[in-house]
């Protein structure tokens, strides 16, 4: 996930849940920010299917926003 103005050069990290399964690069997503879960829009850059990250740590997505192109 990615957002116009980003702490992480390479992005953020979140878990697709499986009711949201057929999410692709370039969707626009809505995901729980920081540790009071703010959301905050973003949209997706690349998806792996494995991560060497702790999945206890790695959020998932909270929605899918389907009405912006």
């Amino acid at each position: 996930m990615e957002r116009a103005i980003d702490q992480y050069p390479d992005g953020l990290t979140y878990a697709i849940p499986r009711d949201l399964e057929g999410l692709a690069a370039g969707d626009r997503v809505l995901v729980g920010l920081g540790r009071g879960d703010a959301r905050a829009q973003g949209w997706i850059v690349h998806v792996d299917r494995t991560t060497d990250l702790d999945p206890d740590r790695v959020k998932a997505i909270v929605g899918h926003d389907a009405a912006v192109p």
